[in-house]
């Protein structure tokens, strides 16, 4: 099988070694703020999710977009996994970072995006994601894995 090589300009896009430096950076600011806690659990360094799972969140929106609810895109909360949220198969996401994606519409002063909840009934619906695949302990596969040197 060829492959054709084409470049394709992505909104927002940024460079490896720029990625590298800013996951670099976080870490370094992670882990020097984790010394001054209790926590003493690896750090999570990226969340993986599944291509279905986006694709089911995208499809979501579109739809909702389309029907009128002002959808205009995605917020990305930071968040820690607590004994009240973490899954039951993955008891050692405890105390871990982890990141929750959240719908936003179009405030009503046109001009900020307000976080929404209340979706169309459908067959999807469209709560906060989380459950992806936290690296520590999987990083599989990253190239930009923290313990990997650079």
């Amino acid at each position: 099988m060829n492959l054709i090589e084409t470049e394709i300009s992505v909104v927002g896009d940024i460079s490896k070694q720029a990625a590298l430096d800013m996951i670099n950076a976080a870490n370094d600011s992670a882990t020097a703020q984790r010394s001054t806690t209790t926590i003493k659990k690896p750090l999570t360094h990226a969340v993986w999710f599944s291509l279905e799972q986006v694709n089911q969140m995208i499809t979501t929106l579109n739809h909702e977009k389309l029907m009128g609810m002002g959808t205009d895109g995605i917020r990305v909360y930071f968040g820690r996994y607590t004994s009240k949220s973490v899954p039951k198969d993955n008891e050692e996401y405890l105390d871990r970072d982890t990141i929750l994606f959240v719908s936003t519409k179009i405030h009503e002063d046109g001009k900020s995006h307000q976080d929404y909840f209340e979706h169309l009934k459908t067959t999807i619906e469209m709560l906060p994601e989380n459950r992806g695949e936290l690296c520590q302990p999987a990083c599989t596969g990253s190239q930009f894995d923290p313990n990997k040197p650079s």
